[in-house]
């Protein structure tokens, strides 16, 4: 946003520019530039232009008071809010430096970080200043602002302590008082549970669990801790959808349903079926991947919105035969009802044995064997189990003797036994574990991939704040 004259004056100049770089495109009727080049240069150019437009029309209507009232319903509006009110009221940054008693450029390092570091008690005069109202259960002028305070309702929500210290929260300027951090982090649990900040730190009675965490989850397993599980697929779907914003040169393309499908298009990229390779044909493929820390929940989820496919994995496994297990499990789900827009899966050990007999977990998981065991996975499986004697404590042994002699990952062979065996209700997940090779590092390969590719400018700096947090590894 444009947050002085100077700055306006600049952008008018930009604009101005970008008016005669356009003309020059439209004029040029003989280049030699294919036609599909040169509308995307236009198009490119033209929407440059019109962003540069919409912030001049938004400064000039705020200069020249034609904008009305600006009252706050969320905390997220406050840093915006706070500099329309200064040019809303005819203030220059200077004449607010001189309502506060700061020098001028201490007002231009709030407005430029949009008051990040700002402490509560100098964003309450920032506002008194400008003139902008703020309802009263925004500031929450009566109640307790404190990490403390914060800490305990959402406990009682079920949303885990280290998660609230390490994503919302984040780090803390040496300069901050204790509230600035308490709002950003009470702004942050806002957009992600849609509780208002009265609900959060002033209510009374248990948060109840949002519509985005109620629409996010497919069954709450009776075996799960409810709590848990509703605040992480809430926060889970949040992210989902910050990663899909922050994609907006992904298109969606179709998915290969078949496992020999899915595997041509693997090893035609890389040679290899490995987890990288699988990341990289998903991206191609449209669908982002995204790793997350917190623990419990669910392992993996795939959401769909507005037609476009997203992929979680949320595991603590140095295993990458695990995470591709799992990535390619959720991206049979993400080929499925393709004519639906929006789709929500979301899997875990947890989940009782009727869903796990479902046809679409039965397909998901006979796709994820057998695009990394070349279509031999349920064979692979009978032959182990036959090995066996039909005695999973004979299993150990069997599965690295029959994958070695078929060529095949021990690692992905104990999975899909492991979850053909949990149909049966035989947990032999421990044993699957401990045939995994653990010298990876397959949360930094998905998240590097990712990371590298985000557009973030697409995101404000609230919502790149969560981001980046929610992609921190978390401490062991």
């Amino acid at each position: 946003m444009i947050r002085n004259d100077r700055e306006y004056r600049i952008t008018k100049a930009q604009a101005a520019d970008f008016e005669k770089a356009l003309a020059a495109l439209d004029a040029d009727t003989e280049s030699k530039v294919h036609p599909k080049i040169r509308k995307a240069q236009s198009d490119a150019v033209r929407s440059q232009l019109t962003e540069l437009q919409v912030q001049i029309a938004d400064y000039e209507a705020l200069r020249d008071g034609r904008r009305g009232v600006i009252e706050l319903s969320s905390l997220d509006e406050l840093p915006r809010a706070l500099i329309e009110g200064r040019i809303a009221a005819g203030l220059t940054q200077r004449d607010l430096a001189e309502r506060l008693g700061v020098p001028e450029q201490q007002v231009q390092r709030y407005e430029a970080t949009e008051y990040a570091t700002t402490s509560f008690s100098r964003l309450v005069d920032v506002a008194k200043a400008v003139g902008i109202k703020i309802r009263e259960d925004v500031f929450l002028s009566s109640t307790e602002v404190s990490e403390r305070a914060l800490m305990r309702r959402l406990d009682d929500a079920g949303v885990d302590r280290d998660f609230v210290r390490r994503v919302l929260l984040g780090e803390r300027n040496e300069e901050e008082d204790e509230a600035a951090p308490v709002l950003r982090a009470t702004s942050a649990a806002q957009r992600i549970f849609g509780w208002t900040p009265t609900e959060i730190l002033a209510g009374k009675e248990t948060l109840k669990p949002s519509r985005l965490a109620q629409a996010a989850m497919f069954k709450v397993y009776s075996s799960a801790d409810q709590g848990r599980t509703l605040f992480l697929a809430a926060f889970g779907a949040y992210i989902a959808k910050l990663v899909l914003r922050a994609t907006p040169q992904l298109q969606p393309q179709t998915i290969p349903r078949d496992a020999a499908g899915f595997r041509t298009l693997m090893l035609g990229r890389s040679g290899k079926i490995d987890l990288a390779t699988a990341v990289a044909t998903l991206w191609d493929l449209g669908v982002p991947v995204v790793p997350l820390s917190e623990r419990g929940g669910y392992h993996g989820a795939c959401w769909r919105f507005d037609g476009r496919n997203v992929i979680v994995l949320k595991q603590r496994t140095t295993s990458e035969a695990r995470w591709l297990h799992d990535l390619l499990h959720e991206a049979r789900h993400a080929a499925s009802d393709p004519e639906k827009h929006e789709f929500t899966w979301l899997d875990d050990e947890s989940m009782p044995v009727e869903r796990r007999l479902a046809p679409e977990e039965k397909q998901a998981t006979k796709f994820a064997g057998d695009v990394q065991l070349d279509g031999r996975a349920e064979a692979l499986a009978k032959e182990c189990v036959a090995a066996a004697g039909k005695k999973a404590e004979r299993l150990k042994g069997v599965v690295p003797r029959i994958a070695k002699a078929h060529g095949v990952s021990t690692g992905a062979l104990a999975n899909y036994l492991a979850w053909r065996l949990a149909m049966d209700r035989i947990n032999w997940w421990g044993p699957a574990a401990n045939l995994q090779e653990r010298d990876g590092e397959p949360w930094r390969i998905v998240r590097d991939f990712l990371v590298q590719r985000l557009d973030w400018s697409q995101l404000d700096r609230l919502d790149r704040e969560l981001l980046m947090n929610a992609l921190q590894e978390a401490p062991e």
